[in-house]
């Protein structure tokens, strides 16, 4: 394409010049340039569109310097906290010897001229805190592209508890997100997928949010706790109260999460008791469970069927004769 041409296209009504998004990156410099040209509307065809493409390869591939003002969080929360003293370190860090890794964020899809970002949130806090701009690598991402490297990133650096794992996955998919993102993201199977969310979305949020991210704590006790909470509906007030109690609060989150289960089962066990009673063979005829409501009464078939008739016919008679001595 001639030169002349070539200024012809870039001055045709098709062709449009979007505002740039306000980096740190110098007048002048390579940056600069590349968001220029990054900007440019269609088309992207012939030596435009090479020009285009180039430039788009080349902006992936940039580290830039981005004021953390400009930076949004993600639209899916994958932490519950982190701890101050590990931010501190981090920023202590960077302060000393820069940031080695850049964090990854997107245009912000709403907002022109702000970035969202994927992953590196301790990163951004930390340039933040110590008023310098983030290094970043900027990459254009559909939001299922942005929660699996924001998922996929943490999961990679162990960063994520078993919980944020199933808080993440959880909120993925209460977005509508399909299963197969989400297995993607948290990089795991379709079977301990389901447990995952279970553990999300079974216990009850305000439990987990004061329990905390446990991170040492793994998938075989939550689905403990989960389950000991399922069998007896009557131990969240009890949990609920201890793990929110001044003194919860002051211990980890690992302890907290200890308490919770130690109290879910205890509770399970207090207002749960079986007995038996035994056929003249000694083979167990009717096993008896009470609990706080309820007393539950099985009767083995196989061992005594003509009782088990017997028993169900008298019920009428049984209780008039209780109602007489109750009276009397």
């Amino acid at each position: 394409m001639s030169r002349k041409n070539l200024l012809t296209s870039l001055t045709r009504p098709d062709v449009r010049l979007d505002p740039l998004p306000p980096t740190a990156a110098p007048p002048g410099s390579a940056g600069m340039l590349a968001e220029t040209l990054l900007h440019l509307g269609s088309p992207r065809t012939g030596a435009l569109g090479e020009i285009a493409r180039s430039v788009d390869q080349a902006w992936e591939n940039a580290v830039l310097d981005i004021a953390p003002d400009l930076i949004d969080a993600s639209f899916i929360q994958d932490r519950l906290e982190t701890a101050a003293d590990e931010l501190t370190s981090l920023t202590d860090s960077i302060r000393e010897r820069g940031q080695l890794i850049p964090i990854l964020v997107r245009p912000h899809p709403e907002h022109t001229g702000r970035y969202q970002i994927a992953y590196g949130r301790r990163r951004l806090a930390a340039a933040r805190t110590l008023g310098r701009p983030v290094k970043a690598t900027v990459k254009q991402l559909s939001d299922d592209e942005l929660v699996v490297a924001q998922g996929q990133e943490n999961i990679e650096r162990k960063d994520l508890s078993y919980l944020e794992r199933a808080l993440f996955a959880a909120k993925l998919e209460e977005r509508g997100f399909p299963r197969q993102t989400i297995m993607s993201a948290v990089s795991t199977d379709k079977t301990s997928l389901s447990r995952l969310i279970s553990v999300a979305t079974r216990i009850p949020r305000d439990i987990l949010e004061a329990i905390g991210p446990a991170p040492k704590i793994g998938r075989d006790p939550w689905n403990q706790l989960l389950s000991a909470l399922c069998d007896n509906k009557h131990a969240l007030p009890t949990v609920r109260m201890i793990v929110t109690s001044a003194e919860s609060l002051r211990k980890t989150s690992d302890e907290r999460f200890e308490i919770a289960l130690r109290a879910a089962v205890s509770k399970r066990r207090n207002e749960t008791t079986r007995s038996f009673l035994n056929a003249d063979d000694g083979s167990r005829l009717i096993r008896i469970r009470s609990g706080e409501d309820r007393i539950t009464l099985v009767i083995d078939n196989k061992v005594h069927n003509e009782f088990a008739e017997y028993l169900v016919a008298e019920l009428p008679e049984i209780y008039a004769r209780f109602k007489v001595r109750a009276v009397a």
